[in-house]
C-alpha cells in the first residue's frame, strides 16, 4: 500500500542514505524500516533501493517515487498550515448549555481548552436541567448540550458521552482511592435529601426504589446543590446524587459511596440541533468538549463514571 508513513520513511531512507541513519532519525527500529519499504517494493512490484557497502541509492524508478513524494509531503505540509492558518482565525460566541450537577466539573476544563486552542472564540455556558437544554437547542438559543437519556428527542443530533452513577453521600472524610459500596435497600432505610422535581436525578431514583419494592426516607426536596451537600456535611441526612456535585461545594467533608444491587447510572449525551448545522467555532467546541470528557475520566478525575465509547 502506498501510503504517506512508508513515503515518509522512503525519503528519509533516501536524503541520509543509510537504513541505520533514517531509523535514527525517525525513530523506529531499523528491521521495520526495511520492512516498510519491502511492503512497499511488493506493492509497486518494482525495486527502489540499491543497498551496497557504501551506502543506501535508489533506482531509477526510486528516484521517479522520490521526486513524487517530495512534492506529496510538501503539499501535505501546506494542506496542514492552511487549515491551521484558517483555524486560528475562528470567532464567535458558543452558547453550551450543561447539567446543573456536572457544571462545576466540566466548565473550566472546557473554558481552558478552548481558550489554549482557539483565542477568538467567546463562550457562554449555561447550567440548565436538561429539558430546558433540549427546549433551548429547538428555539436556536443553544448551540451545544449535554442531556441525559430521559429527554431524548428526534430534534436533536446526538452522541454517547459517558455513563454517570448515581452515588450516596454521607458526613465524613472521604479517603483516597476506590469509593467503598452501598446497596440501594440500605440507602431507603436513611433520611436522605435530594433535588427536587422535575430532575433527572429525581426522576432516576423513584423509579429504581419501586424497582426494588422500597419506599424512600425524603425528608427534604432542594434544588440548590451546595445546600443538599452542605447538609450532608452537617450530617441533617445523606443525600444520592452525581460524583461530580461535590464540585459545586468545594471543601465540605463528605464520604462517597457506590450503590450497588442495583446501580442508578444515567447516560448523559452531547447534541446539538438535527437540524441546524454547527459553524466551525462550534465543532471546535463540540470536539473540545469530547476530548476534556474523556481526560477527565480517563484522569480518575470524575469518579463513579465511564465512558460509552
Amino acid at each position: 500500500m502506498l501510503d504517506l508513513k512508508r513515503l515518509r520513511y522512503f525519503l528519509a531512507i533516501v536524503e541520509t542514505g543509510s537504513l541505520n541513519k533514517a531509523a535514527a532519525n525517525l525513530g523506529v527500529a531499523q528491521p521495520a524500516l526495511s520492512q516498510s519499504i519491502a511492503s512497499l517494493e511488493a506493492y509497486l512490484g518494482l525495486k527502489l533501493l540499491n543497498r551496497s557497502s557504501t551506502g543506501v541509492v535508489p533506482t531509477e524508478a526510486g528516484g521517479t517515487l522520490y521526486r513524487h513524494a517530495v512534492q506529496i509531503t510538501k503539499q501535505l505540509e501546506r494542506a496542514v498550515e492552511d487549515v491551521r492558518r484558517a483555524d486560528s482565525h475562528l470567532e464567535g460566541t458558543i452558547v453550551i448549555g450543561l447539567p446543573v450537577s456536572n457544571a462545576a466539573l466540566l466548565s473550566l476544563p472546557i473554558v481552558k481548552e478552548t481558550r489554549a486552542r482557539q483565542t477568538g472564540i467567546r463562550l457562554q455556558i449555561n447550567a440548565t436541567p436538561s429539558q430546558l437544554v433540549v427546549d433551548m437547542i429547538r428555539q436556536g438559543r443553544i448551540d451545544l448540550g449535554i442531556i441525559f437519556d430521559d429527554v431524548l428527542g428526534p430534534e436533536l443530533s446526538t452522541e454517547p458521552l459517558i455513563d454517570e452513577e448515581l452515588v450516596y453521600f454521607t458526613a465524613g472524610d472521604q479517603p483516597d482511592g476506590d469509593l467503598p459500596e452501598i446497596t440501594l435497600r440500605a440507602i431507603a432505610r436513611q433520611p436522605l435529601m435530594i433535588p427536587g422535581p422535575p430532575n433527572s436525578i429525581s426522576k432516576r431514583l423513584s423509579v429504581s426504589f419501586e424497582a426494588i419494592g422500597e419506599v424512600p426516607n425524603i425528608i427534604a426536596e432542594i434544588d440548590a446543590l451546595s445546600s443538599i451537600i452542605g447538609g450532608v456535611a452537617e450530617g441533617l441526612a445523606g443525600a444520592v446524587l452525581p460524583w461530580a456535585a461535590v464540585k459545586h461545594s468545594p471543601g465540605a467533608r463528605v464520604s462517597a459511596y457506590r450503590i450497588a444491587e442495583p446501580k442508578v447510572v444515567r447516560r448523559m449525551y452531547l447534541c446539538h440541533s438535527a437540524t441546524t448545522p454547527l459553524t466551525r467555532a462550534g465543532a471546535v467546541v463540540h470536539d473540545i468538549i469530547l476530548s476534556e470528557t474523556r481526560q477527565l475520566i480517563m484522569s480518575g478525575s470524575w469518579k463513579a463514571a465511564t465512558l460509552t465509547v
